[in-house]
């Protein structure tokens, strides 16, 4: 292909912007694919849906390139959906909300979906780029990356013609990759048992919340901090001091997203929030300062806390198996790779606790 610069900036915002409109959480891409097919369809171009929900649109070669190889460019229609938690948002029926900061776009309060949403504004703009050289194309939209590879597990071979791919779903603009990592789920479940909350135990909360987060892949070598492995921390030292019976205990919000945020309820027999501050504030003096370039908003905030009816909190054995493990968990770099400078070999993300 030649004469990309016939592509123009405003082409691919303008696609952009509509997309922000549109719901496009993993398994949720019914609008997105229409948005897709009737543009495509206005512009008179063969149009492909297969039974998983990709789209491949054909698109003709410019005058005297009808003979080069097909080029295939790809780009998945979903996005990874995570608010802050005082976010008011629905990513199943609102647009993302958007803030521009100099020359930088982002969400205001939650993800912004340029992953992938800007290589589905790049297709769409090549489509009706005028006087852009190329050969022929197909231009292939794949559905459900972020949640489980869907659309590309079950691609029929058959669907495409072409046999070179630009996958535009990468993170620095001029590069291009040509392996990616691959990657794994563990689901764990813990049984636990409840019991009754005495009237006379003292109820709290603890947060940690205002961390950057970021994406497990491309953020985990970073030093970011995880949300609920501080929490973890915090609580485990305060039941090793004190003893405590957890109520509840969460944080994260997607299985690639490093957690920004974690909470708990928990009792305690008869000690007050200023024993307890006392108690984990050396802790705490710790862990800013391990993160103290990363993690600058550091958050972490005790609140007492009131009873609710039909709230239960765990037996001590079962919170102490749930910190034993949250505990043990490994998180972060692993390993580095030994043949690529700074390239990170291995991982593990704790992304949500529920």
């Amino acid at each position: 292909m030649t004469n990309v610069q016939d592509i123009k900036p405003e082409q691919i915002w303008k696609h952009f912007a509509e997309i922000l409109k549109i719901p496009r959480s993993s398994k949720n891409e019914a609008q997105m694919r229409q948005y897709i097919v009737d543009f495509a369809q206005s512009k008179n171009l063969n149009i492909q849906v297969d039974k998983v929900g990709n789209v491949l649109v054909a698109v003709p070669a410019s005058p005297g390139r009808e003979n080069e190889p097909i080029l295939i460019l790809q780009s998945h229609i979903d996005m990874v959906c995570v608010k802050a938690p005082d976010k008011v948002h629905d990513f199943d029926q609102d647009p993302i909300p958007t803030i521009i900061e100099g020359d930088i776009l982002r969400g205001d309060g939650t993800t912004l979906g340029a992953d992938n949403g800007i290589g589905v504004a790049l297709m769409l703009a090549v489509i009706e780029a005028e006087g852009f050289v190329h050969g022929p194309l197909e231009l292939l939209f794949t559905t459900d990356e972020e949640a489980g590879m869907t659309g590309v597990h079950n691609l029929d071979p058959k669907f495409i013609k072409g046999r070179k791919l630009i996958n535009l779903d990468t993170e620095e603009w001029g590069e291009f990759y040509i392996s990616c990592a691959g990657g794994g789920d563990i689901e764990i479940n813990l049984p636990i048992n409840r019991t009754e909350i005495s009237a006379s135990q003292p109820l709290f909360s603890l947060q940690v919340e205002g961390l950057k987060g970021g994406h497990s892949g491309i953020d985990i070598n970073t030093g970011r901090g995880s949300a609920i492995k501080i929490l973890t921390r915090l609580l485990w030292h305060l039941n090793k001091q004190i003893g405590i019976d957890l109520v509840k205990i969460k944080g994260g919000s997607k299985r690639n997203v490093i957690p920004s945020d974690a909470r708990a309820i928990f009792v305690t027999d008869d000690v007050a929030a200023e024993q307890i501050l006392e108690i984990i504030a050396p802790l705490e003096k710790t862990i800013r300062n391990e993160l103290a370039q990363a993690e600058p908003d550091l958050m972490i905030s005790l609140k007492p806390r009131e009873y609710s009816a039909g709230m239960r909190k765990m037996v001590h054995l079962s919170t102490v198996k749930v910190l034993d493990l949250l505990m043990a968990l490994p998180h972060g770099v692993l390993a580095m790779s030994s043949d690529i400078p700074d390239l990170v070999e291995t991982s593990c993300n704790i992304g949500v606790l529920k």
